[in-house]
């Protein structure tokens, strides 16, 4: 039986690429660590950065053959939250905001 393996691509720097799911294959933790790793890296490189959902999902996260597909970024964020690493900032029009949590 041939393995069925979701990451794609490589980066020297992380030796990562993506991930890119399967059809009838189930989500594995390493996807979703991998997933909450970048976004950590990301905010540590960009330690004013904060954006909507929609705008973690197309800037935050890597572009074109490195982009992670079908990940669940709310989920991400909710356990970077939990962590302490992000906070979650409800606007008036209704927007919500993700930023990482400046130490008190």
């Amino acid at each position: 039986m041939k393995d069925e393996l979701p990451r794609v691509g490589s980066s020297r720097a992380t030796r990562f690429g993506g991930v890119t799911p399967q059809q009838g294959r189930v989500e594995m933790d390493a996807d979703f660590n991998e997933a909450s790793d970048i976004l950590a890296r990301y905010l540590t490189a960009h330690p004013g950065a904060a954006d909507t959902l929609e705008g973690i999902s197309q800037w935050w996260l890597p572009q074109a053959e490195g982009r992670l597909r079908q990940v669940p970024v709310q989920s991400v964020l909710a356990a970077l939250i939990a962590r302490g690493l992000v906070v979650e900032e409800r606007h008036p029009d209704g927007r919500v905001h993700y930023r990482r949590r400046v130490p008190s």
